[in-house]
């Protein structure tokens, strides 16, 4: 939450903010979303995990969302 409250003082009041991010995504959310679910991602999710962020915990896009818009951000 301090991030996004953050990056939303520090922008003039007509500022725009750019946020490119990696999220993590349930197998649910991917359903919905239209994702398959296959070996490739399942390689390319654990792949992420542990060798681009290991021991770290990627948020998913409805908290991305939420703590933004929390912050004063409106989310296009």
């Amino acid at each position: 939450p301090a991030f996004f409250q953050m990056a939303y003082d520090a922008l003039p009041s007509d500022g725009v903010m750019l946020l490119h991010t990696i999220c993590g995504i349930d197998p649910r959310r991917a359903a919905e979303m239209g994702i398959p679910l296959t070996f490739a991602l399942a390689r390319f999710v654990k792949f992420i995990v542990t060798e681009i962020f290991p021991g770290g915990r990627l948020p998913s896009i409805e908290m991305v969302e939420n703590l933004s818009t929390a912050a004063g951000f409106r989310v296009t």
